[in-house]
C-alpha cells in the first residue's frame, strides 16, 4: 500500500481529482473569457488619480480633464465625457 492517498471510485490518486476539477474550471473561466464575459479595464486612468491625493494634486481623471477623457473613451469606444470646451474655466466664473 502506497502513501498517496486515492479516490476509493476511481482508484486514481487524490491529486488527479484535484487537477481534473481545476481543469474543468479552467476551461469554463477560458469559454466565458473567449466569449467576452469579462470585458475589458472600463477607464485606463490610474486608480490613484481617484484618491484624495490625486483629486487635490489636480491628476486628471476622465471627469475633469479632456485628454483623459478622450482616452477613456478610446480604450471603452465610447464618446468622451468631457470635450476641450468643457474642461476650459468659463469666462463667466
Amino acid at each position: 500500500m502506497s502513501g498517496t492517498p486515492t479516490d476509493p471510485k476511481t482508484e486514481q490518486p487524490a491529486d488527479s481529482d484535484v487537477q481534473s476539477s481545476v481543469d474543468e474550471v479552467q476551461g469554463h473561466f477560458d469559454a466565458a473569457e473567449e466569449k467576452g464575459h469579462f470585458g475589458e479595464r472600463v477607464d485606463p486612468t490610474p486608480l490613484e488619480n481617484y484618491s484624495v491625493a490625486g483629486v487635490t494634486s489636480g491628476a486628471p481623471t476622465p471627469e475633469t480633464d479632456a485628454k483623459a477623457s478622450l482616452a477613456a473613451a478610446q480604450a471603452t469606444h465610447t464618446a468622451p465625457n468631457v470635450t476641450e470646451d468643457d474642461s476650459a474655466p468659463s469666462k463667466d466664473a
